[in-house]
């Protein structure tokens, strides 16, 4: 089972036959984006990128992770399962922006206490 979204991106990609290039010339996503999506190197999917893979006949529920089955049809959707995945996304879209509040708190703390917040030993700088 593959578990990371950028696998799944990647896996949705190469089923389809496409490569980087292919995808961007349908959607206007630079192959650059679309790659570092796929190699994780920036975890949030392009919507256009995200339709145009459904359109194409993956399935949304592979993408998310919900599902091992990476065929599907946008019209496999229902009403109730179409609402319950704005709602989630809704809420992710919440929590993550919140996260990015209290990562701007947590970065202006440290340099408060000089303390370079790359550091991934949190020593103090030197001065």
């Amino acid at each position: 089972m593959i578990k990371s979204i950028g696998e799944r991106y990647k896996s949705a990609r190469k089923f389809l036959g496409m490569t980087l290039k292919d995808v961007y010339e349908q959607t206007g996503v630079s192959s650059s984006m679309i790659s570092r999506v796929e190699t994780e190197k920036f975890d949030n999917p392009n919507y256009q990128h995200t339709k145009f893979l459904i359109e194409q006949g993956i399935n949304p529920y592979y993408l998310i992770g919900k599902s091992d089955e990476i065929e599907g049809r946008k019209a496999d959707i229902n009403t109730e399962e179409h609402e319950a995945l704005k709602q989630e996304l809704e809420d992710l879209k919440l929590v993550n922006e919140e996260l990015k509040q209290k990562y701007q708190w947590m970065e202006g703390i440290l340099r408060m206490l000089k303390i370079d917040p790359d550091d991934n030993n949190l020593k103090k700088e030197d001065n």
